[in-house]
C-alpha cells in the first residue's frame, strides 16, 4: 500500500520510536515523529509529564520511608463490638511530634505505617475499653524494644518490663455504663431495718400480753 508522502495519514503511520532514559533526577523521553512541529510539540509535553511523574514518585517515596509496627489486643477480649470499632484509637506519642493514629482489624490487631526511628508512648484511647497501662516503644534501624509504663514513672528512664514484639495489648478492660437492675426478693426486704423494726413491734404487740398471763397466773404480777 503506497502512503502519500506529507499526508497526516502519512505522519501517523510513520514509525514511532519511543526511548527512556533514567539519569540522577531526569526523565529523558523523546519521540521521534515528523514534521519537527508535531515532535517538538509532544516532546514538550511528554518532558512535563515526566517531570510530574518524577516530582509524584519523590514525594511518594518521602511519604512512605518509615518502618510499620504491628500489635494486637488480648484475644480474652475478642470479639469486638461495633463501638469498640467506632470508639477506638491507638496512638503513638512523641514529644514535639503530631500524634500517629490507627484503627482496629476484625481480628483485633493494628498496624502503625511510616513509623520513623525513635521513641514514642502506645496508647489505647477508647469509649468502651482500657488498657491497664500504656507503652513505651523504640524504633531503631533493626528492631522494635517494647516496654510497659506504669502510672507516674518517667516513660523514658524508669520503664516496665520487656515486652515481646509484635505487641499485645493486655489486659483490656471493657468499660460497663449501664447497671442491670435488680431483680425482686423478699429475702432482700427482711433485710431492711425498716422491715425488721415493723415485724419487732408486730411481735410485742402480740407475745407480750400473754407472757403478762402467764405471770399473773403464777402469782408473780
Amino acid at each position: 500500500m503506497h502512503v502519500p508522502k506529507n499526508t497526516g495519514l502519512g505522519y501517523m503511520l510513520r514509525p514511532i520510536y519511543f526511548s527512556f532514559c533514567f539519569s540522577q533526577h531526569t526523565l529523558i523521553h523523546t519521540i521521534h515523529l515528523a514534521p519537527p512541529r508535531i515532535y517538538t510539540h509532544y516532546t514538550m509535553v511528554f518532558s512535563k509529564f515526566a517531570r510530574s511523574a518524577l516530582l509524584l514518585i519523590a514525594c511518594f517515596a518521602c511519604f512512605c520511608s518509615g518502618y510499620t509496627i504491628l500489635g494486637q489486643l488480648d484475644e480474652s477480649i475478642l470479639p469486638l463490638t461495633a463501638a469498640d470499632f467506632q470508639t477506638t484509637t491507638l496512638m503513638l506519642l512523641a514529644p514535639n511530634a503530631a500524634p500517629i493514629e490507627t484503627f482496629l482489624k476484625k481480628s483485633g490487631q493494628f498496624t502503625f505505617s511510616n513509623v520513623s526511628v525513635g521513641s514514642y508512648v502506645l496508647h489505647l484511647q477508647s469509649i468502651t475499653l482500657t488498657a491497664e497501662s500504656d507503652y513505651r516503644v523504640v524504633v531503631l534501624k533493626d528492631q522494635v524494644l517494647v516496654n510497659k509504663l506504669f502510672a507516674g514513672h518517667d516513660w523514658q528512664k524508669d520503664v516496665g518490663p520487656v515486652v515481646d514484639y509484635p505487641i499485645t495489648l493486655e489486659p483490656i478492660i471493657r468499660n460497663d455504663f449501664i447497671e442491670q437492675r435488680e431483680s425482686f426478693s423478699p429475702f432482700k426486704m427482711l433485710k431492711s431495718p425498716m422491715v425488721l423494726l415493723t415485724v419487732l413491734s408486730l411481735g410485742m404487740v402480740f407475745v407480750m400480753p400473754k407472757i403478762l398471763d402467764k405471770l399473773e397466773s403464777m402469782g408473780t404480777y
